[in-house]
């Protein structure tokens, strides 16, 4: 949280000073934490970066990482696509997937968007920053999502996420992937929705989500006959980002 602040504040020099941090791994942190929500893209604390601020600021709260995460691999950002392509196609528990399997991926990911070719060795350390994100403990390792084992990587069954992040994220998603509607099909954020991939949970973690968001009065379900469906009533985020540390 030191960097968020330094940032913000434009004192990247107290970092350099304080710690043994290189220039390039400050000047990419920024970029990272606009990715995890913690920055918007002027740099400025989000309303998840100031809770965090003064709740968590080591960063090791598993409600911190799961947020994070859900950042990160939210389809429409802030994170970079491919992070989302890769956490929906192969974060999948109990899969097995290979370095290489991972560099052939981001190839062809980058190069659909890109429209060229690119080479395989200049995405190595992309995917090394992906993998050390779920590995090492000072990123969102505590999650414990994946596992490196060889020449690849074993994806585990984490502690899932609480309802009240699932809820939080819940609003974010809605906002990025259906503006404007007022209800969306239930099958938009459960079964194999890109939803529940992200936070990598069957339908009862989902529902059990649902319903303490009913409770509160932030959605109303309609599932007395198909199709099921699931209304927005209010968009207050702060309010349960707050039930994250509580």
């Amino acid at each position: 949280m030191r960097i968020l602040e330094a940032q913000r504040e434009s004192h990247c020099l107290i970092i350099q000073e304080e710690t043994n941090l290189g220039n390039n791994y400050i000047k990419a942190m920024p970029s990272y934490a606009t990715g995890c929500g913690l920055l918007n893209f002027n740099k400025r604390l989000t309303q998840f970066g100031q809770l965090v601020q003064k709740n968590d600021p080591s960063m090791l709260h598993p409600a911190t990482q799961w947020l994070m995460h859900y950042y990160m691999s939210a389809p429409n950002g802030p994170g970079p696509q491919f992070w989302h392509k890769l956490i929906c196609q192969y974060m999948v528990p109990g899969n097995s997937v290979g370095k290489d399997e991972i560099l052939h991926f981001l190839v062809g990911s980058i190069e659909s968007v890109r429209g060229q070719a690119i080479a395989e060795d200049s995405l190595k350390s992309t995917r090394t920053i992906f993998a050390r994100a779920y590995i090492e403990g000072d990123a969102l390792g505590n999650l414990g999502i994946l596992t490196e084992d060889g020449d690849g990587y074993v994806v585990n069954y984490p502690e899932p996420a609480s309802i009240w992040v699932m809820g939080a994220a819940l609003l974010e998603y809605w906002q990025a992937c259906f503006p404007g509607q007022r209800m969306i099909n239930l099958n938009e954020i459960i079964g194999e929705s890109d939803f529940a991939r992200i936070f990598m949970v069957g339908t009862r973690s989902i529902n059990r989500m649902l319903a303490a968001l009913q409770e509160i009065r932030y959605i109303d379900l309609f599932t007395t006959a198909p199709p099921y469906g699931v209304a927005l009533l209010r968009n207050d985020l702060s309010p349960l980002l707050e039930r994250m540390y509580t």
